[in-house]
């Protein structure tokens, strides 16, 4: 089983897929039957600015195509005109706090709670928003996700589909014991995010990030697999004024990963990631180096041969198309340079996908039922041939990597996940080459 350069990134993947936050906030271009109905409510409040009605016409339509100041002014107006409409207060609480006016949404949402007779489901709703802006107030802030569940291999060990195998440039036929297996496994992803705010008006932070993936087969218990990953660095603005919405975050990272019983690799490194944010597009680069020392075992006497230092890039773009449709595409480059010429390699990584949005189920009507499908290439070029497999061929492998993955929440921030997908490689050496069928049924809850 080789760890591709792109380990990590297909971890993330099958997060993102499956309900794992990303923290974008670019926002779908409003309609354009929203934005005229728009300037119709406008017109209309300003010639009449005492009538409530119209006025609560404009503010809908304002947070609609995401002119939350305009909102505010005239949910401000409003409280000149009559000063006791607790919803009023609450919902410019609201409005400050998606601003990220925090001080300023919490004294609106206490005087709420402060004002005589406010009817009970409003009274609910402020509490619950109260605690969320002392959520963020507070400089600690940890997010994060679970996703558990079993998963269905059609070869769960990667082993040659065909059956055969090279050594010192002759074929022969495996037995059947090292063929491919199908099995189940018991799954759990998790992963966090913990933001420590600097203080500073730009909003510096500490970010530290982290991905726990743990399987358990039910068979093939030789590539049962932990692996562990934790990055920390401090996230930046880059020229606010200049360049709006570009952070950059330095930081230190660590891998480590288990293979069967045994330590396969632990991996120190540093990197950096940029991000850019536009209305409707979220752009980012991650660059990476990083030393992965391989440790020998029973089963693998000779894996220090793949002792060596990894370099990769990778740009990743995400797109809201419609309010209901976002698209999203990866690129990157990778080199992994090995103790031994035959496991040093490069890798090209180009991979597309899109999330529809298919309603709001009247059980959990904040949560959204979703459907992703992706599908990614990977190119693998080697330095040499393997004299043990073939002197004379160098291995050179293709593989695509398929998915369908649907979301149905069941409750607020918790949802069933079912995922198909299909991964084939491709190669020079039949020893390389599979065919793995994968279905996956589980649950994530965010927290």
């Amino acid at each position: 089983m080789r760890e591709s350069t792109w380990l990590r990134a297909g971890l993330l993947s099958l997060c993102l897929t499956c309900g794992v936050p990303l923290g974008s906030t670019a926002q779908a271009q409003p309609a354009p039957s929203d934005r005229a109905a728009y300037d119709a409510a406008f017109k209309a409040m300003i010639t009449d600015p005492g009538d409530l009605q119209k006025a609560f016409a404009f503010v809908e339509l304002a947070i609609k195509v995401g002119d939350l100041e305009g909102a505010v002014a005239a949910l401000e107006r409003m409280l000149i005109i009559a000063p006791n409409l607790p919803r009023v207060r609450l919902e410019l609480g609201v409005l400050y706090y998606r601003l990220g006016s925090y001080q300023v949404a919490r004294r609106y949402v206490t005087d709420v709670l402060a004002l005589p007779d406010v009817p009970p489901t409003v009274r609910t709703r402020a509490e619950a928003f109260l605690a969320e802006i002392d959520r963020q107030i507070n400089p600690h802030k940890f997010s994060g996700s679970l996703l558990w569940g079993f998963r269905y291999q059609s070869n769960a060990n990667a082993a040659p589909t065909g059956g055969t195998v090279r050594f010192g440039g002759i074929d022969a036929q495996l037995d059947r014991q090292s063929t491919s297996r199908k099995d189940w496994n018991a799954f759990i992803i998790g992963t966090f995010q913990h933001l420590w705010d600097f203080g500073t008006q730009g909003g510096e932070a500490l970010d530290t990030q982290g991905t726990l993936y743990v399987a358990r087969q039910f068979k093939a218990t030789d590539v049962n697999l932990l692996y562990a990953s934790l990055s920390s660095g401090p996230r930046l603005w880059l020229l606010p004024s200049a360049l709006p919405q570009v952070s950059i975050r330095p930081y230190a990272a660590l891998d480590y990963v288990i293979l069967g019983s045994s330590t396969e690799y632990v991996a120190p490194g540093l990197g950096v990631n940029i991000d850019k944010k536009w209305a409707s597009v979220s752009a980012g680069f991650v660059a990476e180096l990083r030393r992965r020392d391989y440790h020998n075992s029973a089963t693998r006497p000779f894996n220090d041969f793949r002792t060596g230092w990894e370099k990769f890039g990778r740009l990743s773009a995400d797109w809201q198309v419609l309010p209901w449709l976002s698209l999203g595409a990866t690129a990157g480059i990778g080199r992994f340079d090995a103790n031994k010429p035959f496991e040093t390699y490069n890798e090209w990584l180009l991979g597309v996908g899109l999330i529809a949005t298919m309603g709001r189920p009247s059980w959990a009507p904040d949560e959204q039922i979703s459907l992703a499908l992706s599908v990614a290439r990977l190119w693998d070029n080697y330095a040499e041939p393997d004299p043990t497999i073939d002197p004379n061929t160098t291995r050179r492998d293709r593989e695509w990597r398929l998915s369908a993955t649907l979301q149905v929440p069941v409750a607020e921030r918790l949802a069933v996940i079912v995922q198909g997908a299909r991964n084939s490689r491709s190669s020079t050496l039949p020893n390389f080459a599979y065919v793995n069928y994968i279905a996956m049924v589980g649950m994530t809850w965010r927290f």
